[in-house]
């Protein structure tokens, strides 16, 4: 059961940098800027997809039903929902902000990694995609986690988050989420 815990809080870990781009496709034309790509996740989005618990796991089967939305002040997008896997279901939280000094975002869109902390992240946009570094530390044991989320449209109503975690250097697959509005 402490396995199961455990790599569920992995799949969470991938999810909260997926997140960040969660729902940014959602739009007619490509976001002009970072703030328009946040702007453009706002809304309720579902997501279905899978992923791997653990790096000697097979996919399992995942799905998510979030909720964005975008404080323009601050520029800042807030999320909240829930994700489960037929291990568990959590609720998950989380943030981007947009830094005009440097023109990148930063922050988690989901965590619920009880132990992980995030300790660093940045993320760019391009055109039709945005992708996320994060990288998250679990204090209790020490263990530090590097992962990659890859957001690409796919309509004005649906979109892919392709998740990577580095393992032994190397960003491997470890899952891929469509969700659609």
């Amino acid at each position: 059961m402490r396995i199961m815990r455990r790599a569920f809080k992995q799949i969470l870990m991938g999810l909260s940098t997926a997140g960040i781009l969660i729902g940014a496709l959602g739009v007619s034309a490509l976001a002009e800027s970072p703030v328009d790509f946040l702007k453009n996740m706002s809304g309720t989005w579902r997501g279905s997809g899978s992923i791997y618990i653990s790096e000697k796991s097979k996919n399992s089967p995942l799905r998510c039903k979030i909720t964005s939305v975008m404080d323009e002040v601050e520029k800042k997008l807030i999320n909240e929902g829930k994700c489960a896997t037929a291990q568990k279901k959590s609720r998950v939280t989380g943030s981007i902000n947009y830094s005009d000094s440097d023109n990148k975002l930063t922050g988690s869109y989901f965590n619920a990694l009880g132990d992980f902390v995030v300790t660093k992240s940045y993320g760019v946009v391009s055109g039709p995609v945005m992708t996320l570094h994060t990288t998250f530390l679990n204090e209790a044991i020490g263990k530090v986690s590097r992962v990659r989320n890859v957001v690409t449209q796919i309509s004005e109503t649906e979109y892919t988050v392709d998740i990577f975690e580095k393992i032994k250097g190397t960003y491997e697959p470890r899952g891929s989420i469509t969700f659609t509005k």
